[in-house]
């Protein structure tokens, strides 16, 4: 079964991409560190070749394709609501044009997340309705699941320590057994940055 990657990628743009590491980078260097972490994830999902890749963006006039340019991408703008509504949709939309494929959605702040880990997430539903990879701050980076379930990312507090644990309860509610890899680690603050690779630490000046 392939399992499909949806990455939800916002325009790295100063000002607008990384807001909370603008006191650490500066608005142009934080947009950087954007910019090396969107083509970093873009990278891992083409090379863990587990399904095909979409892409959802936003804002929806980013002409992200030409900026991306992956030619085997989809991409998509992000339609209106919270981060759960937006990603319901896409992923909903992926299962009715895809049946029978799995999804996985991912972000693009965590360098951690590779191409193997993905691997290992979609190996992971031969066996588990989902799979888990918790980010340190109490989020998640990535997630993946053998079919869309909506209620999975319905009435979630996101951008707060909440989101994993309510997740957890969403597929309880379900019923569903899960499998969950270590948690890694988001790049959202400036203490974050220490774990940066030395290709994106120095990107944005830090040696």
């Amino acid at each position: 079964m392939p399992t499909h990657v949806l990455i939800f990628a916002k325009q790295p743009l100063p000002g607008f991409a990384k807001t909370r590491l603008i006191p650490a980078l500066g608005e142009a260097g934080a947009a950087q560190l954007a910019e090396g972490l969107l083509q970093h994830a873009v990278q891992q999902a083409k090379a863990a070749d587990i399904g095909p890749v979409s892409l959802h963006f936003t804002p929806a006039q980013w002409p992200v394709a030409a900026h991306v340019n992956q030619t085997e991408f989809s991409y998509q703008p992000q339609c209106e609501g919270d981060l759960g509504a937006r990603m319901a949709h896409a992923c909903g939309q992926i299962s009715a044009q895809n049946p029978g494929s799995g999804v996985l959605v991912m972000g693009t702040d965590c360098p951690a997340l590779t191409s193997e880990v993905l691997q290992q997430m979609h190996s992971a539903l031969a066996d588990y309705p989902a799979c888990l990879v918790p980010a340190n701050d109490g989020g998640y980076v990535a997630l993946a699941m053998r079919e869309c379930q909506a209620e999975v990312f319905s009435n979630i507090a996101w951008s707060t320590p909440a989101v994993a644990p309510t997740t957890r309860q969403r597929m309880q509610a379900l019923g569903w057994q899960w499998r969950e890899l270590p948690a890694l680690v988001d790049i959202d603050e400036a203490e974050d940055l220490a774990y940066l690779s030395a290709d994106l630490k120095a990107m944005v000046g830090l040696g």
